[in-house]
């Protein structure tokens, strides 16, 4: 039997601890991305973190607050689809990334850049890595976007055509070479989940591109982090070790310089009305 406290006992622990807000996130690596962005742009508050190993543990907390049982929390959550197939819960203490999760944030040049001076084995020139990436992405775009809106139409009627659990699913290449999609193995794998049902109608023009920002945010980490491994290869010589938490803790200290103003200013106002 697995502990939960009453909606009465999650409203009042912010007393036992005394904080502004009990914040709740989906797991770890939120954990920091989130304690970064209240850091940023709400410093002033006074927070205790709680983390509950997915969106799912999290459901019942954004019920009691979207029902106003429960109260004195935030809950801070990946986007996932839910902005493109069905809106996002309207209530200031339900917050939630700009992209598909904190990954997406950083699919930038900026950061490319920032990854390949870190592993760099010696100088490398950061304006050709940013240019080189600009490059990279408008290839992934011209079947990424179309390859996404159509995921996120099937996800809303069952199956979906990206497997989230597999960061190469639909790629070709390697470590060496870099990674690409695969324009065919996409189509085939179109025409396989067509055969099992038909794709929700999706109205995409308020959003406007989608690729990359909702792409799963695993996969674009994946594919970034090879990219920039690649380049580094290719220009410095072999890529000094780094762990992708050393990786993505860099990246996180450096956020506000390598993130996209529309992500910065969506974060800023959506902290500022807590």
């Amino acid at each position: 039997m697995s502990f939960r406290r009453s909606d009465a006992g999650i409203s009042n622990y912010k007393h036992f601890l005394g904080v502004d807000y009990v914040v709740y996130v989906e797991g770890k690596s939120d954990l920091t991305y989130w304690k970064g962005a209240f850091s940023r742009y709400r410093p002033e508050l006074r927070l205790r973190y709680e983390k509950k190993d997915g969106v799912e543990n999290l459901r019942e907390i954004v019920e009691g607050v979207m029902e106003g049982r429960v109260s004195n929390v935030l809950v801070c959550r990946d986007s996932d689809y839910v902005p493109l197939t069905g809106g996002f819960p309207s209530n200031k203490r339900i917050l939630r990334t700009h992209g598909y999760s904190f990954e997406n944030d950083f699919f930038t040049p900026g950061a490319a850049a920032a990854i390949a001076l870190l592993i760099a084995p010696e100088p490398i020139d950061e304006k050709l890595v940013q240019r080189a990436f600009r490059r990279y992405v408008n290839r992934l775009s011209s079947v990424g976007e179309w390859l996404l809106r159509l995921d996120v139409c099937f996800s809303a009627t069952g199956q979906g055509l990206i497997l989230r659990t597999n960061p190469r699913d639909l790629l070709i290449g390697d470590d060496v070479r870099g990674y690409e999609f695969s324009e065919a193995r996409a189509r085939a794998r179109v025409d396989q989940i067509s055969q099992r049902g038909r794709p929700a109608e999706i109205d995409f023009s308020p959003h406007g591109s989608i690729y990359p920002r909702y792409f799963c945010g695993h996969s674009v980490l994946f594919v970034l982090l090879h990219w920039c491994r690649v380049i580094v290869r290719r220009r410095a010589g072999r890529p000094l070790p780094a762990s992708n938490s050393v990786i993505k803790n860099h990246l996180f200290s450096h956020y506000e310089r390598l993130v996209y103003r529309s992500t910065h200013d969506f974060m800023a106002t959506q902290l500022a009305g807590v």
